[in-house]
């Protein structure tokens, strides 16, 4: 990237009263010598001199363009504008910040596959660790039976990606089936196939362990079906 000045200005000084809570609108704060104001319902914009190449890495990178950007992620190319003058995001919506979080998690998980495919490495240990350490926040669920932890379970399928057809079932056993996970665009994209990916539903075992029930799932095609079992 090229040289880019911006306009300069002098930090104001930050009161020590009052909220200081993300979004409070037009309290300014100095970062690394640049004047940052953000405002409610408003695009943040950077303010001040820049006298060397503009570099926006790691963590800039992500708030402006994602984990995943594009066509690989199912999205549309988001609107961030850079000019010789200013650096801005623009307000993103709702639905686009949902959807660009379902595509980074759906990616986040392939790309992990990836590297331990290609490191020789366990792909179902690394799923396994993961349930484990999940299993934290899932003690409430404990002898509520089937049917509401696969309510958990699909939910959780839904954030990163998927789209749950059915669900159905009582507190003796429940299933749910899911489908489009994963994207194909990504599953290219990340040079993974749809059998590696599915080494990820093992991460739902410890937690149906810790549960006290029998998981199993199975793929036919598209659907994957998800079933839990007194």
């Amino acid at each position: 990237m090229g040289v880019v000045v911006l306009e300069e200005e002098k930090a104001e000084p930050l009161s020590s009263s009052g909220p200081q809570g993300l979004g409070h609108q037009d309290r300014p704060r100095k970062v690394d010598g640049y004047l940052i104001k953000d405002g409610i319902g408003k695009s943040p914009t950077v303010h001040g001199e820049i006298t060397g190449p503009l570099t926006v890495m790691p963590a800039a990178a992500g708030l402006l363009t994602g984990f995943c950007h594009g066509k690989a992620c199912g999205t549309r190319q988001s609107s961030v504008h850079y000019s010789n003058q200013e650096v801005q995001m623009e307000e993103f919506n709702k639905d686009e910040l949902l959807e660009q979080a379902k595509a980074n998690a759906q990616a986040l998980s392939l790309v992990a596959t990836a590297y331990f495919k290609a490191k020789g490495l366990s792909v179902d240990d690394f799923w396994s660790y993961v349930g484990k350490e999940f299993t934290l926040g899932w003690e409430p669920l404990q002898g509520k039976g089937a049917r509401e932890a696969m309510q958990v379970f699909a939910l959780n399928m839904v954030s990163v990606g998927g789209t749950l057809e059915s669900l159905s079932g009582d507190a003796t056993r429940a299933e749910a089936i899911i489908t489009d996970w994963p994207s194909p665009d990504l599953l290219q994209a990340f040079g993974v196939s749809r059998a590696d990916s599915d080494h990820m539903f093992a991460v739902f075992q410890p937690i149906a362990d810790l549960l006290e029930l029998r998981y199993e799932w199975r793929r036919q095609a598209d659907r994957v079906q998800l079933v839990l079992a007194q």
